[in-house]
């Protein structure tokens, strides 16, 4: 009896259809396209881009708090209650340890962490470096419209939404501006990167598997290896990256070209700018 259910349940798996690859940042018209997904702006995936393509390159003049912004100096700080925090010059690091914290319209020299199973944090107009990036260790967060002139740029990032920001590291510089560790649907779109040895854009399955990033619009040079990387070791997953319409500078003098990324992905609209001829 024991071999003849196992039999049928064999059976039954053998006949259900095998899981379809998402949608998510495939390009579209309308809902009805996306299987469920929402239309943003021409893309299959349900979050609205803050920024858009329309608004223009970023750059370091047009990304964190205002010119006249007054900031209040403090030393390093812990965030450890849910609130918002803004008008500060933080001169240590600015940890994060409680969920749904924003930090806006401020500069912090040290570097922000945000601390292990912290979800719901948004930075947004924050001038941060040159001592240290952002290290995202919770998850999900949004960086937005954020000046980064630290040697690297965000690490960690797993379900992460990037947009509107500049990133310019101090010269020489090693690291990325962007350091993916896995998650779903994450989302870098309408950044500006100037790496001055990283790559810009770097991705690989590390603390989970990375599954349906969006990789959009992005305005990417410097000195490489690459402009955007997406790697995976043996045994862990890399699956369904969108790549599409961003833009390399022809100064970019990366040695392993503009894109590598190991498996299947959805690339398109990425070119050289300003001339936009195609990426090979």
């Amino acid at each position: 009896m024991r071999r003849l259910c196992l039999l049928a349940l064999s059976c039954l798996a053998a006949c259900l259809p095998a899981a379809q690859p998402s949608v998510q940042g495939f390009r579209c018209a309308q809902d009805a396209e996306c299987e469920g997904l929402r239309c943003a702006r021409g893309i299959c995936g349900g979050v609205e881009p803050v920024r858009g393509a329309d608004a223009g390159r970023p750059e370091l003049s047009s990304t964190g708090p205002a010119a006249n912004t007054s900031l209040v100096r403090s030393n390093a700080m812990t965030v450890a209650t849910t609130q918002t925090v803004s008008g500060l010059d933080v001169a240590g690091v600015l940890t994060i340890a409680a969920d749904d914290v924003t930090v806006q319209d401020s500069r912090v020299r040290g570097g922000v962490v945000v601390r292990p199973g912290v979800t719901g944090v948004r930075l947004q107009r924050v001038w941060i470096g040159p001592t240290a990036g952002i290290a995202v260790q919770g998850s999900p967060a949004a960086v937005v419209d954020c000046r980064l002139e630290a040697d690297q740029g965000v690490v960690g990032a797993v379900d992460t939404q990037l947009e509107g920001n500049a990133f310019t590291p101090p010269s020489p510089g090693t690291g990325s501006f962007v350091d993916v560790q896995g998650g779903t649907r994450g989302l870098i779109a309408y950044n500006t990167c100037v790496a001055a040895g990283g790559s810009c854009i770097t991705g690989a399955p590390v603390t989970s598997a990375l599954r349906d990033v969006l990789i959009l619009g992005n305005w990417l040079e410097g000195s490489g290896p690459f402009a955007v990387d997406l790697a995976r070791a043996t045994g862990t997953e890399l699956a369904n990256p969108r790549v599409l319409g961003n833009h390399v500078g022809r100064s970019f003098t990366g040695t392993g070209g503009p894109l590598r990324i190991q498996g299947a992905a959805v690339l398109d609209g990425n070119q050289y700018w300003p001339d936009g001829a195609p990426l090979p």
